[in-house]
């Protein structure tokens, strides 16, 4: 057997992790570059630029070790365990963004305790060498990320489904006396489609105008 043949091997079998690697780490430079020349509104870009960025980076930092392609060097093993701890906070400041309501402050909760979480596992592993034991409280904290929109997406669902079910706003014709007769339906409608768009933005499930214009609708 060649003395070559397991380092081969090794090789083969991450090969896509270095691949992926590394494409993701420049994707993630290219996203913060752009975000960087924009300046203005690319707060979204630059927290996906970040995210993606040291995600490649964890990646290439565990090939690195795996291989050993960094002998006596403690750079890879305390990149990998840096980027775990602080991976979690682009993620939800880049949710934050696309968000509204009561998933935006929650976006922002775990950002913070994120953060803290992070400075306190990074300090613990310079003075003890333990790399991960707040790790669990930061995968906690990402489960609670993913129920919060999860939550959004159900709540936009059955509110989009609930619009979609009222019957279309009564026209009055000429000379108003429509009005009267049909005056308790237009009401009806007007507040069931304003009480959609309340609820949209206390979910925080959109950030536009998409029921403002419905109610401009509804007022003709």
């Amino acid at each position: 057997m060649n003395a070559q043949e397991p380092i081969l091997a090794l090789l083969r079998a991450h090969v896509w992790d270095t691949l992926f690697g590394g494409v993701f780490f420049f994707v993630g430079f290219v996203a913060c570059l752009l975000a960087a020349m924009r300046r203005r509104e690319s707060r979204l870009l630059l927290w996906f630029g970040l995210f993606i960025g040291l995600y490649g980076a964890r990646m290439l930092a565990g090939v690195t070790a795996l291989l050993g392609l960094a002998p006596g060097s403690a750079c890879p093993k305390a990149n990998e365990v840096g980027v775990n701890y602080v991976l979690l906070i682009p993620s939800t400041l880049f949710w934050a963004e696309l968000t509204t309501g009561i998933v935006r402050r929650i976006c922002r909760w775990i950002t913070w305790v994120s953060a803290a979480i992070a400075a306190l596992g990074l300090a613990w592993y310079l003075l003890t060498g333990s790399p991960y034991t707040f790790a669990r409280i930061s995968l906690l904290l990402a489960v609670l990320l993913v129920l919060a929109l999860g939550f959004s997406l159900i709540v936009r669902a059955s509110l989009a489904s609930i619009s979609a079910s009222k019957p279309p706003p009564v026209r009055n014709p000429p000379g108003g006396r429509g009005r009267r007769a049909c005056g308790g339906r237009d009401v009806s409608v007007r507040h069931s489609a304003g009480a959609v768009h309340r609820a949209c933005h206390l979910c925080g499930i959109y950030r536009g105008d998409r029921f403002r214009s419905g109610d401009a609708h509804l007022r003709e």
